[in-house]
């Protein structure tokens, strides 16, 4: 996308995505940190990766180009991150002890397959079925009407509400439920254009209720003490994050849609594929073993090790882009660096 055709807001919803991931990643096992503080942390993340497909639908969808120039192009910035660093935390595990050899031509055999070593890499997996997904559905897109798409997402988040039915009722879920089709995280990619495309208004409190409702639900089952599945009633795949995500979006494209964003927010937008990778590698095997760090538990180690791993995961990235090899490594080839010299000196 060039910069005159930029669509500058959702640079700052996935920095806002990529940000919520390392919060979520942050709290350091052991460390004596709160149950309370840590369901916290992961309920108000959780929107992250909602965030992540939901600008990847409104920037790619519907598909432009044929079929195979699309795939060609978006799938060669995500496939080869994605080796590169499967094949380096595979390294890390082989270190650790966590793999051993006689198990590396399993793993290495399953990586077309599934997420290995590390599970941080199983987003790319799922963006890269999303790309797939993009060029069937595009020429559905091209011709639906608004109606047609609020019907498609109104499938869904039926779909996001099988978690609390379930505590009530017997839901048939799996390939043999009815909306099996239309369940998963393809939703927010759909949700992504639908915000773009047709550009919602409702009034502001309807956007701030969708954010603050969620949470006083999740507060109202800590302290009646209901029993839920967190992973399930309130993740990725639920009611209430989807009510967060659209929240989110939406308050930030109000807010910034007609506006420019700082050159260092585009840069980082640019490059949060790397970030999103290499977080987890900075903040496990450097951060955490900090002694500054390990020795403050609670809030305390949670806020110095985001500062940290978002300044040093960033500061990687940038370098490695600037490399030939960029694109291969962080999914972005930066021609120029930012304190490059002005052209005729």
């Amino acid at each position: 996308m060039t910069a005159k055709n930029r669509i500058y807001y959702l640079d700052l919803v996935r920095l806002l995505a990529c940000v919520m991931v390392i919060v979520m990643h942050a709290p350091m096992p052991g460390m004596g940190t709160s149950g309370m503080l840590l369901s916290t942390v992961s309920f108000l993340t959780a929107p992250c990766i909602g965030l992540f497909f939901m600008v990847s639908g409104a920037l790619l969808l519907p598909v432009q180009v044929t079929s195979w120039q699309f795939l060609k192009r978006r799938l060669g910035k995500v496939v080869w991150p994605t080796l590169i660093w499967t094949f380096v935390y595979m390294f890390v595990c082989i270190i650790e002890g966590r793999i051993r050899i006689d198990e590396l031509p399993h793993t290495i055999l399953s990586i077309p397959f599934s997420s290995q070593a590390y599970g941080v890499t199983w987003f790319m997996y799922v963006l890269c079925g999303l790309y797939l997904m993009a060029v069937v559905v595009s020429p559905w897109l091209k011709q639906a009407s608004c109606r047609d798409v609020e019907l498609l997402l109104a499938l869904w988040g039926c779909t996001l509400c099988w978690p609390m039915l379930k505590l009530f009722l017997t839901v048939q879920e799996g390939n043999n439920s009815m909306l099996y089709y239309f369940a998963g995280y393809g939703g927010y990619f759909i949700l992504g254009y639908y915000m773009q495309r047709f550009k919602p208004r409702w009034p502001l409190p309807v956007s701030l209720l969708l954010l603050v409702v969620p949470i006083i639900v999740a507060i109202v089952c800590k302290i009646k003490g209901l029993v839920v599945d967190f992973y399930s009633v309130f993740w990725y795949l639920s009611l209430f994050v989807a009510m967060m995500c659209i929240a989110w979006f939406d308050i930030i494209r109000r807010i910034f849609e007609r506006r420019n964003i700082k050159s260092w927010i585009v840069l980082f937008s640019n490059l949060s594929f790397g970030v999103y990778l290499i977080h987890i590698l900075v903040m496990r095997h450097f951060i955490w073993h900090i002694s500054f760090v390990t020795s403050h538990g609670g809030f305390f180690q949670i806020v110095i090790t985001i500062i940290l791993t978002l300044f040093l995961s960033f500061v990687i990235s940038y370098v490695l882009s600037l490399l030939p090899i960029g694109t291969y490594l962080v999914g972005y080839h930066k021609k120029r660096p930012i304190f490059s010299a002005p052209e005729g000196l």
